[in-house]
C-alpha cells in the first residue's frame, strides 16, 4: 500500500511536473537550480535552453562562458554586478537583460533569482527563472511610440482646438448676427454673444445673460407662439418676429432656431432686419407711387427688354390697346400690333439700341381697342447697367389726337383772321374809291340829267358794291355795330313775314323757344341780317321744298367746353339754331363754309360772303358760330351771343355747380367721330362711370352680350354704315330690353324730328354738349336726380 500510495504521488509530481513545463513553455519561462558550494548546475528546463538558442546538455558549457558570449555587451557590467551581489548577499534578484544567442540573434529576458539558506544562514542553493519578453519588449517600444505619437496628436489636436475655440469664440462674439442659447423651460438665456446683448439693449453678454429672461414682455405673445410652433414643425427655418428691447423700442428680427428637448435649451441665430423691413416698405411704397404716378398718366408707358419683349406697361396702354397686362408681358410688338406697324416699332427700337441715344418726336398712329386710330408722339430710350451696356429700352407715347385737331382749328382760325385781316384793308380802300365813284356821279347827274343811263348804272353798280364792302366789312369783324339787350324771339316773330316772303311757299317755317329765354347782347340788325342769310342758305340747300327750323335756348359754356374750343369765352349765351332738311354738306365743304367767296352754287347765284358775314358778326360780338351737318340728313348753324345780364337772372358760375356722378355704371358709347368720343368717353370716366366706346353699329355688337354689362348706350343720330343710331338702338334693345339710351346730335330737337331722324320720346344730347349737360342727362336717364 505504501508503494502504492508512493507511485500515486509519483505520479501526481509528474504530471505536476508537466503541467508546469507546459506552462512555462506557454509564458516562455525556463527554470534552473544551481548548486552554490558545488558551484555545479543542479538543473534546468527544456524552455530556458530553448530561451538561450541551445540544447539541455549545453547548457553547463553556456554558464561557464556566459559573460562573454551570452549577455549582450551593453548590459555585462550591470548583470555581473547583479550577479556578484545575489552571491554575496544571497537577496532575491530580478533583472532585465539581452542575450545574444549563438546564432547572433538578441533576445529581451528578465530573470528573478532566489537563495536556499541553512541553519546558519549560508547559501547553499540558487534556484531562478528566466522568462523571454522580446515580444512584450517590442509591444512596449511599440506601445511607447504609440502613446508618444498619440500624445504629439493630442497636444497638436489641443493646439487646434484651443485656436479652434478661440476663432469660434472670436467669431462668435464679433458675429453681426446675435447668437444664443435660451432653457426651455424657463426662458433663461444660457450662452450669448454681445450682438445678441446688444440688440436687445444691453452693454455686455455677461449683464445679459444675468438679467434677462424671454417673456411676454420682450417677444410678442402670438410671435413667442409662432417661433416655437415652426420650431417643431420647421427645424431652422427662418421666421419673421417682433421684439421689444430693454427701453421698449420694438425691432422686426429673422430668428433661425432648432430647439434640443433632450437637453431642454433652443440654440438660436437672430438677426435684426428693422432697418432692412423698413427700407422694403419704403421701397415697396415708392414702387407703389411710381405705378399710381405711371398708371394715371395720360400717356402710353411701357418698358422693353432689348429683344422687343415688353417687361412693363401702365394702364393707359391697356385701356387705348383693349388687352391686359398678363396678355401683353412677354410679347413683342409683331405679337400685339399689325405687321407694318410692329416693323416701324421695331427698327425705331432697333436705331436707339444700335446709337445707344434717345430718339424723341417720331409721330405715329396706334389702333385703339374701339377700331379707330390715335396719334401719337413718342420718345424713346435706353436705360443702361452698371456696367454700361443696354438692358431694357423705354418708350413714352403722348397722344396728340385732340392737339393736332385743335390745331387744325387754331390754324384755321388763324387763317380767318388772317383773310378777315386783309379783307377788312382791302374794304376799307375799297370804300374809298366807292365813295369817290359815288361822289362824282352823283355830281355828274346835275351835269347831265337824272334820267342819264350810264350815270345810273355807274350809281347802281357803286351801291352794289358798297353792299359788298358791308359784308366783307362783317366777315373782318370790322363793321359799325350798336350792341343791345334784344329780344331774340321777338325780334324773329317780326321778321317772320319777311322771312315767309324771301323763302316762298315750298319752305315750312317752324320756331320753338325756350321757357325764361335771356336777352341778348347784339346788333338787332345784324341779327336780322344773319337770320335772313342763314335762312337763304337753308332755303337754297332744298331746291324741292323743305322744313327750316329755328330754335332760341339758353346756354353756358364751362370750362370744359373751352378748354377744347380755344376761340370761346366762359360765360352765358344766347343760342340761335337755324336748320333745314336738305342736301347737308361734305366735310371738305364744311371745312371751308366760312371763308369770304367760297360757294357751292352755280356762278351768278351767290357771293360767297353770307355764312362768312355771319361768321364775323358772331365773333364780333363776343360770340360764337358752330355748323353741323350730314349729306343727306341736311345742316345745323348754331349762332352763340352773349347773354345780357338781367335784373332777377342769375349769372351762371361754371363749374361751381355740383354734378350728379355715376355709381361704376357701365356707358356703351357709340361715335363715329374720334375727337367726339375721346372727349365723351373722358368726361364719363371724369364722372365716375365705366366706358366702352366704339365707332359704328358693328362695334356696338360686338360688345353687346349676355356676358357684358352694359347699363346705357350714349349714341350718335348719324353713324356710318348705313346704320342709324336709332336703328342701331331698336336692334340692340330687341335684345336688351331694359338698355336706357341716350342720343347725340348737332341737330336741336326739333330739326332732329323733323329730318326724320329722332322719334317721339326719345332723348338728345345736343353737340356741342358740356360736363354738366352729360352728367345731368346720363344720371336723368338711368333714374337718378340730379344734384
Amino acid at each position: 500500500q505504501d508503494i502504492s500510495e508512493l507511485c500515486q504521488a509519483d505520479r501526481s509530481l509528474r504530471a505536476n511536473e508537466a503541467a508546469l513545463r507546459s506552462a512555462q513553455r506557454q509564458a516562455s519561462i525556463g527554470s534552473w537550480r544551481w548548486d552554490v558550494p558545488g558551484n555545479r548546475l543542479i538543473s534546468c528546463s527544456e524552455e530556458y535552453a530553448r530561451i538561450h538558442g541551445i540544447s539541455v546538455e549545453k547548457v553547463p558549457d553556456l554558464l561557464e562562458a556566459q559573460m562573454e558570449r551570452v549577455i549582450h555587451p551593453e548590459d555585462r557590467e550591470r548583470v555581473e554586478a547583479a550577479f556578484k551581489k545575489f552571491d554575496r548577499d544571497g537577496n532575491d534578484y530580478k533583472i532585465e537583460y539581452r542575450i545574444v544567442r549563438p546564432d547572433g540573434e538578441v533576445r529581451d529576458v528578465v530573470e528573478i533569482g532566489e537563495a536556499l539558506v541553512d541553519e546558519k544562514g549560508k547559501v547553499i542553493e540558487q534556484t531562478g527563472t528566466v522568462q523571454d519578453i522580446t515580444e512584450r519588449k517590442r509591444v512596449e517600444v511599440e506601445l511607447k511610440q504609440y502613446r508618444d505619437e498619440l500624445e504629439d496628436l493630442v497636444k497638436e489636436k489641443t493646439v487646434q482646438l484651443h485656436k479652434s475655440e478661440a476663432s469660434y469664440r472670436s467669431i462668435f462674439d464679433t458675429a453681426a448676427a446675435g447668437i444664443g442659447r435660451t432653457c426651455l423651460k424657463d426662458g433663461r438665456v444660457i450662452l450669448s454673444n454681445k450682438k445678441l446683448a446688444q440688440m436687445f439693449g444691453y452693454g455686455s453678454a455677461q449683464t445679459f445673460i444675468s438679467e434677462f429672461v424671454f417673456t411676454e414682455h420682450y417677444v410678442n405673445p402670438d410671435d413667442r407662439a409662432r417661433l416655437f410652433n415652426s420650431y417643431e414643425k420647421a427645424p431652422g427655418e427662418p421666421i419673421e418676429c417682433e421684439w421689444t428691447t430693454r427701453d421698449g423700442t420694438p425691432i422686426t428680427v429673422q430668428a433661425h432656431a432648432i430647439a434640443n428637448y433632450e437637453d431642454g435649451y433652443l440654440d438660436f441665430v437672430a438677426i435684426d432686419v428693422t432697418d432692412r423691413k423698413r427700407a422694403e416698405r419704403a421701397l415697396q411704397e415708392s414702387e407703389e407711387r411710381l405705378h399710381s404716378l405711371l398708371d394715371h398718366s395720360p400717356n402710353l408707358i411701357c418698358l422693353k427688354d432689348v429683344e422687343g419683349h415688353y417687361l412693363f406697361l401702365n394702364r393707359k396702354f391697356e385701356e387705348v390697346l383693349g388687352v391686359s397686362r398678363s396678355r401683353v408681358l412677354g410679347k413683342t410688338a409683331h405679337e400685339l400690333f399689325p405687321e407694318g406697324i410692329a416693323a416701324r416699332f421695331a427698327a425705331h427700337d432697333s436705331d436707339v439700341i444700335s446709337g445707344r441715344r434717345v430718339i424723341t418726336r417720331e409721330e405715329h398712329g396706334i389702333p385703339t381697342v374701339s377700331g379707330g386710330k390715335r396719334d401719337y408722339i413718342s420718345c424713346r430710350f435706353p436705360l443702361f447697367g452698371l456696367d454700361g451696356d443696354i438692358t431694357a429700352l423705354a418708350n413714352i407715347d403722348t397722344d396728340v389726337t385732340d392737339f393736332r385737331a385743335a390745331e387744325k382749328r387754331l390754324r384755321q382760325a388763324q387763317r380767318m383772321e388772317a383773310v378777315g385781316q386783309l379783307t377788312g384793308g382791302v374794304a376799307h380802300d375799297f370804300n374809298n374809291l366807292l365813295a369817290v365813284i359815288q361822289g362824282n356821279a352823283e355830281l355828274l347827274l346835275d351835269d347831265v340829267g337824272v334820267d342819264n343811263p350810264r350815270v345810273k348804272t355807274i350809281l347802281k353798280s357803286s351801291n352794289r358794291g358798297a353792299e359788298l364792302t358791308h359784308r366783307l366789312l362783317a366777315f373782318s369783324r370790322q363793321q359799325p355795330l350798336d350792341p343791345q339787350p334784344t329780344d331774340l324771339a321777338k325780334l324773329l316773330t317780326d321778321m317772320t313775314d319777311l322771312l315767309k316772303r324771301t323763302l316762298g311757299e315750298t319752305i315750312e317755317i317752324e320756331t320753338s323757344a325756350e321757357v325764361g329765354l335771356a336777352q341778348a347782347i347784339a346788333d338787332p340788325g345784324q341779327v336780322e341780317n344773319a337770320l335772313l342769310n342763314l335762312a337763304i342758305n337753308a332755303r337754297d340747300a332744298m331746291p324741292d321744298g323743305g322744313k327750316l327750323t329755328i330754335e332760341f335756348q339758353n346756354v353756358f359754356f364751362d370750362a370744359d367746353y373751352v378748354s377744347q374750343t380755344p376761340d370761346v369765352h366762359l360765360g352765358d349765351y344766347v343760342c340761335i339754331a337755324v336748320s333745314d332738311n336738305g342736301t347737308g354738306m361734305s366735310t371738305e365743304t364744311q371745312a371751308q363754309a366760312f371763308e369770304p367767296f367760297f360757294t357751292t352754287k352755280e356762278f351768278g347765284k351767290g357771293s360767297g360772303l353770307g355764312l362768312s358775314m355771319v361768321y364775323g358778326f358772331a365773333k364780333q360780338s363776343n360770340g360764337h358760330l358752330i355748323l353741323y351737318s350730314e349729306l343727306g340728313h341736311g345742316t345745323t348753324i348754331k349762332l352763340y351771343l352773349p347773354r345780357a345780364k338781367e335784373a332777377g337772372i342769375p349769372q351762371s358760375k361754371g363749374r361751381a355747380i355740383k354734378v350728379p356722378e355715376g355709381q361704376g355704371e357701365v356707358v356703351l358709347v357709340v361715335e363715329d367721330d374720334a375727337s367726339v368720343r375721346s372727349l365723351a368717353a373722358e368726361m364719363l370716366e371724369d364722372l365716375g362711370y365705366r366706358v366702352i366706346d366704339v365707332p359704328d353699329a358693328a362695334g356696338a355688337h360686338v360688345h353687346v352680350s349676355p356676358e357684358t354689362r352694359i347699363d346705357l348706350m350714349l349714341c350718335d343720330v348719324v353713324l356710318p354704315g348705313g346704320v342709324s343710331g336709332p336703328k342701331l338702338a331698336h336692334e340692340i334693345c330687341d335684345r336688351r330690353p331694359d338698355l336706357k339710351v341716350i342720343f347725340m346730335s348737332g341737330y336741336p330737337i326739333e330739326a332732329a324730328r323733323n329730318n326724320g331722324l329722332l322719334g317721339p320720346g326719345q332723348v338728345l344730347l345736343n353737340k356741342p354738349f358740356q360736363r354738366r349737360q352729360l352728367a345731368e342727362t346720363v344720371s336723368a336717364a338711368l333714374g337718378r336726380k340730379a344734384a
